[in-house]
């Protein structure tokens, strides 16, 4: 997500040529902001979804007993180890492809 923060960033900085008398350049580069906040966006997306995912998990263990409860809270580490090895494979092999992730 900070390389597509990044090439954003890039991208308004570094423009410097586009003037409003010339609409074409105008219109292109519209298209390739709209491009780099999309691809930001979507990566956004896919995190805050685990992110939530995660939170949730962590707020379930707040209010549970581990020595009660063992077994539950076994399973929800479980489960938030498994989300984070989903991201690192997902963002990975996305990353490999040339891909942005998306949720």
């Amino acid at each position: 997500m900070l390389e597509a923060a990044f090439g954003l960033s890039q991208l308004v900085q570094k423009e410097t040529q586009v003037t409003w008398v010339d609409p074409v350049a105008v219109e292109g580069y519209i298209d390739k902001l709209q491009v780099a906040v999309e691809k930001l966006s979507s990566q956004n997306t896919f995190l805050s979804g685990y992110h939530s995912l995660i939170t949730n998990k962590v707020r379930y263990l707040m209010v549970t007993n581990l020595i009660k409860n063992q077994g539950q809270w076994k399973g929800a580490i479980r489960e938030i180890r498994e989300s984070f090895v989903q991201v690192e494979n997902k963002v990975g092999n996305l990353l490999d492809a040339g891909v942005a992730p998306v949720a």
